[in-house]
């Protein structure tokens, strides 16, 4: 297997380059590749050969060559020991990130499938920070500047104040009169409802002591003498 003395990180820039080889060799030292020499042999290159931009080495017969010790002219279809751990090298990946905490500005390293050319991706940067609810009032001076900016807004929101306070009046007063209608009627209908024994004196046809004409019943017509006509009579 050959070994590559030289680093290929040499064409990143600094900064990057030192951050991405600590995290190579976090990775590499983690204890989903530390079991297996051959995924560390294989994401290492492939890494290094991806930051340098070198995509002829990063082809299936070459990380065969250089990484596996196979010969120029081996069978890649017969001997398919790149596909195989490159799919072991994404599976380990998966884990390691998996047991990792990630942190904002963090770099993460993938490797996609159907290509042997790593990709570098940093995380989102720190969340900003929320100012407290204070803060966001702007200070007497700063509403000064404000108004002397755009002196319409104070006007506008006057008009918008006296709208609203002509709303609400128009409201209280709609309420008041639906309120006075409702108790006139239930008012009225208690007045024009006849007294239950004013009721009773119409039904029967008495008033005033008086029977009505064709409602009354007379006394004569009820009237029965003490004793039968030809009763007891010799």
């Amino acid at each position: 297997m050959a070994t590559h003395q030289n680093s290929l990180l040499d064409s990143v820039p600094a900064a990057a380059r030192s951050r991405i080889q600590q995290l190579v060799d976090d990775i590499l030292r983690s204890a989903p590749f530390r079991t297996s020499r051959q995924c560390q042999d294989m994401f290492r290159f492939v890494v290094e050969h991806s930051l340098a931009g070198s995509e002829e080495s990063l082809r299936e017969r070459i990380i065969g060559m250089e990484v596996f010790g196979r010969a120029a002219d081996y069978d890649t279809v017969a001997d398919p020991v790149v596909r195989l751990r490159a799919a072991d090298v994404r599976k380990r990946l998966a884990q390691y990130y998996q047991s990792r905490k990630s942190q904002p500005g963090d770099w993460t390293i993938d490797i996609p499938t159907g290509s042997y050319k790593a990709q570098f991706h940093r995380s989102g940067s720190a969340p900003a920070q929320v100012p407290a609810p204070g803060s966001l009032m702007p200070s007497p001076a700063q509403a000064a500047g404000l108004r002397a900016i755009d002196p319409s807004a104070s006007s506008d929101r006057r008009i918008a104040g006296k709208r609203l306070w002509l709303l609400a009046a128009l409201a209280a007063c709609l309420a008041v009169g639906l309120v006075y209608t409702v108790v006139r009627a239930k008012y009225t209908l208690v007045q024009t409802k006849p007294p239950p024994h004013e009721f009773v004196r119409s039904f029967l046809g008495t008033g005033s002591g008086k029977p009505k004409a064709g409602t009354g019943l007379h006394r004569q017509q009820f009237r029965v003498s003490a004793v039968p006509t030809g009763f007891g009579q010799i």
